[in-house]
């Protein structure tokens, strides 16, 4: 088994009527390790999608801007989140209790929300072997957001 962090890079654009704009992660083929760098701006609310297996660890971690959080939604949720940053803090690490699409939901409250000024998120790769955690330190007072696995599937991806 392999661990991987998650990382491509995305630009906040295309959101769709509701004001969030959705993002699917994706592995390159036969790579472990992805990392996502992005900003979020005013009342924008960024999705990241990723398909996991029932039992599968994963670890998130958001640093940086105090007032931008992010939940962790099971499949099926229609907003209801397995952790709530806003409530919970700024990570989470545990064992997903079903297969099937999870979504990372990024979104400012309080100012930043209404400032309409853009926060970035700047993720980092972490390749640690395979620990089911995750840590990060702030870049300039960056938010940052990793997330790793322990299950890599057959053609080499990891499956989210």
């Amino acid at each position: 088994m392999g661990c991987s962090a998650f990382a491509p890079t995305y630009a906040l654009s295309a959101a769709d009527v509701s004001g969030i704009t959705h993002h699917a992660v994706q592995f390159p083929k036969g790579g472990s390790n992805a990392t996502i760098k992005s900003r979020i701006k005013g009342e924008n609310v960024l999705d990241y999608t990723l398909i996991a297996a029932n039992g599968q660890h994963i670890s998130i971690t958001l640093n940086g801007a105090s007032s931008t959080y992010f939940n962790l939604m099971a499949p099926g949720s229609t907003g209801e989140a397995l952790f709530n940053g806003a409530m919970d803090g700024d990570s989470y690490q545990g064992i997903l209790p079903t297969k099937g699409q999870y979504t990372v939901r990024v979104y400012p409250m309080g100012a930043a929300k209404q400032s309409n000024t853009a926060h970035p998120l700047y993720p980092e790769d972490r390749d640690r072997g395979c620990r089911d955690s995750a840590s990060s330190k702030g870049d300039r007072g960056q938010r940052q957001t990793t997330l790793r696995t322990a299950a890599q599937s057959a053609d080499g991806t990891v499956p989210f």
